[in-house]
C-alpha cells in the first residue's frame, strides 16, 4: 500500500526515517549516484520520495518502505 507522506514529516517519525536511510545507504552501496558539479546553463533533474507499507495477511505492518 502506497501511503501519503510528507517526506518532512517522515524524517521526524522514526520507521520512516530508518527507510529512508536504508534507502540512501543501498544507492551509495551501488554506486547509483555520481556526485559532480552542474554546468551553470543545466538544471538537476526533480526526485522524490516513494513511501510504501508492507502488510501481512492480517493486515498489520511488517515494514515501511521508501523508494527515492
Amino acid at each position: 500500500m502506497v501511503v501519503d507522506v510528507d517526506p518532512l514529516a517522515a524524517m521526524n517519525d522514526k520507521a520512516w526515517n530508518e527507510a529512508m536511510i536504508e534507502e540512501l545507504k543501498a544507492i551509495v552501496k551501488n554506486n547509483t549516484w555520481e556526485f559532480t558539479q552542474l554546468p551553470n546553463d543545466k538544471k538537476a533533474i526533480y526526485a522524490k520520495w516513494v513511501f510504501k507499507l508492507k502488510m501481512n495477511p492480517e493486515g498489520k505492518i511488517v515494514k515501511h518502505k521508501a523508494r527515492l
